[in-house]
């Protein structure tokens, strides 16, 4: 599964090689597990690619106002840019005006997308409001073990398997403590470590 620093890097590649080019054409490969109808998604056809930008673990492609597509790659997703013909296990595609086409693969058809996906409630682990205070906050109001809280992405956006052991070694804690029992001291490590590790991979 791609972890946040690839994403953050998918996020930053796409922006490079797109930005500024129209979507001349969206199409639906796989009805079955595409939960937007075409005809909503091809609104954004004639639209230019602002940028693409990363929030939790999911991938956001801003054609403007009313005109964001989400992306969550999931287990095994993946984005193919070529000018050939769309890859196999193509679940969607985007052909944009430099004749390069940009398709959504997934073996497992697990893979989704939104349009104008409604704000998420979690706080990504990268932005300036996860404060000491808001983690402490959340902390607190959770029974959970530590490792089974950073992995919540109601609660931190971002955070992944591989990626909350190496932050837990980092901050001193051990993965099976309990959220609400973490001291005020290992908290501000925490906070530091989620940082250092995931920016430390971007």
């Amino acid at each position: 599964m791609p972890e946040l620093p690839d994403l953050q890097v998918f996020s930053k590649n796409l922006t490079k090689m797109l930005k500024g080019k129209a979507l001349q054409v969206a199409t639906i490969h796989n009805y079955q597990k595409i939960k937007i109808s075409e005809n909503i998604l091809q609104k954004l056809e004639g639209k230019r690619l602002i940028r693409v930008y990363r929030e939790g673990k999911k991938l956001f492609f801003d054609f403007g106002k009313d005109a964001i597509l989400s992306m969550h790659l999931m287990l095994h997703g993946k984005l193919v840019y070529s000018e050939d013909q769309i890859p196999k296990y193509a679940l969607l595609s985007l052909k944009f005006e430099n004749g390069k086409t940009l398709s959504l693969t997934d073996f497992q058809k697990m893979a989704n997308i939104e349009i104008n996906p409604a704000p998420g409630k979690a706080i990504d682990a990268l932005s300036s409001d996860l404060t000491s205070k808001a983690l402490q906050r959340l902390l607190h109001q959770s029974k959970a073990k530590i490792k089974t809280f950073l992995m919540d992405q109601n609660l931190i956006g971002g955070i992944g398997n591989a990626y909350a052991d190496e932050i837990l070694h980092a901050a001193g804690i051990s993965p099976v403590s309990i959220a609400n029992k973490i001291p005020e001291k290992q908290i501000s490590d925490l906070l530091k470590a989620i940082s250092q590790v995931l920016l430390g991979r971007t």
